[in-house]
């Protein structure tokens, strides 16, 4: 076919978005991106169906009938600059329907350039089952590098005698019945650790539209990653984990030797010791589905904290990956790369493919993406009592999509700021 007959096909196209193919055929560029993208939705198709399934497959938690099995449990709380959170989070783990003389509560004050340390302190001294370390003070002159909250879980687990260690944030909240079905399940003896379910908590009110549209976005985002956390543990390939509601027997954290290997990262003392243990205990990490443990943690108020937050969770892709994770991850990240730069060749190039403007293509295949989505976004939002929100998941389609591109290439560093410390 010659150009000119291409040309009629395509009237208002310029010679400069063609390319020559071998067969001396003239296509435009844009088509092959909406190809590509068509392509790589097809593939993504099947991959939100597999999460779907896998998810829906984690068997839900059936509680225990009430019995004599309650073994200590030390909940370690590292925790800097947190003044606004932690007298809530105390008073939460305070309220537990648990035995007093078989729990304890370790804070360990990181550092805190504020008045954390004197909140905890004051808690310690009017509760037993409180307990305040500083950081500080056990280091002895050792450098911590910039792996400060896993020397500071690896603190309280040396100086605690329980048998359940329970890590969490000093901004969390939890049900009354969190430890007690946390040591029911533990009354399985091939149960050497749990991953459990993290939600955001939404505000009443809010100063600004700008802040609300800041969590929910945060919130919607999170719910994918514990979604895509619960599946994956479900298929025994445990890649994500967060610290805020994760739990293991204290003789599995010393049989792997704790954090050494991964200690000079500053976070991940979730999923690699997750991945650690793992290895050594294959088959006995198990992902927790109730409602019953489901933790509750504020998001960040800024678009600067988030970035840096997600730029920080991003930066352990590059030792999280492998395997069969490697194209996953790759193929979430292209599909979303693909459908940015088809929007920005539609929006600087409006010549028509197919008689259509190449915007109605990319509102097209992003609707799609959306509507592939949906199933296990659905799912997710049943679990966490986020229904509400899913009226929200269209509209952000477009921001998630740049989102996840910039974040992969600022994650590719693993380098930012937290807390006033530069990590990676």
């Amino acid at each position: 076919m010659q150009l000119h007959k291409i040309k009629k096909i395509f009237p208002n196209s310029q010679k400069n978005i063609f390319v020559p193919c071998q067969t001396g055929i003239f296509i435009p560029s844009m088509l092959i991106l909406l190809i590509v993208t068509t392509f790589l939705l097809l593939l993504y198709a099947g991959l939100m169906g597999r999460l779907q399934k896998a998810w829906e497959s984690i068997p839900g938690w059936k509680p225990v009938p009430e019995g004599s099995y309650r073994p200590r449990i030390a909940v370690i709380i590292p925790a800097r600059n947190e003044e606004a959170n932690i007298a809530a989070c105390l008073d939460s783990l305070l309220a537990q329907d648990y035995p007093a003389g078989s729990r304890e509560f370790i804070v360990v004050d990181d550092h805190s350039e504020d008045g954390t340390a004197g909140i905890a302190a004051e808690y310690d001294a009017k509760y037993t089952d409180i307990r305040l370390l500083k950081l500080a003070d056990h280091l002895h002159g050792q450098e911590a590098g910039t792996a400060f909250k896993k020397k500071a879980i690896d603190l309280a687990i040396q100086q605690s005698n329980a048998d359940i260690i329970v890590t969490t944030d000093a901004d969390c909240l939890f049900p009354r019945g969190w430890l007690l079905n946390i040591s029911s399940t533990y009354q399985d003896p091939d149960v050497i650790c749990l991953v459990m379910p993290v939600a955001y908590r939404m505000d009443a009110v809010y100063p600004s539209f700008g802040r609300k549209f800041l969590h929910l976005f945060q919130s919607l985002d999170f719910m994918t990653l514990q979604g895509i956390t619960g599946a994956w543990m479900q298929q025994k390939a445990p890649a994500l984990c967060n610290g805020a509601n994760f739990s293991y027997r204290k003789h599995a954290f010393l049989s792997v030797g704790g954090f050494s290997g991964v200690e000079q990262r500053a976070s991940g003392d979730d999923v690699f010791l997750l991945q650690k243990i793992h290895r050594a205990f294959p088959g006995q990490c198990r992902y927790l589905k109730s409602g019953d443990v489901l933790v509750e943690t504020r998001p960040v108020d800024r678009l600067t904290d988030f970035f840096r937050q997600r730029i920080r969770w991003a930066g352990k892709s590059g030792q999280i990956m492998g395997g069969k994770l490697l194209p996953v991850m790759l193929l979430v990240y292209f599909v979303n790369l693909s459908l940015l730069l088809s929007w920005i060749w539609a929006l600087v190039d409006t010549k028509a493919i197919i008689g259509l403007h190449p915007v109605f293509w990319c509102l097209l295949l992003t609707s799609l993406k959306c509507l592939l989505e949906w199933p296990f976004m659905q799912s997710l939002a049943e679990f966490f009592h986020k229904k509400p929100l899913m009226r929200w998941f269209p509209l952000m389609q477009p921001f998630h999509i740049l989102y996840t591109v910039l974040i992969g290439v600022l994650g590719a560093t693993g380098r930012t700021e937290w807390k006033g410390r530069r990590v990676r």
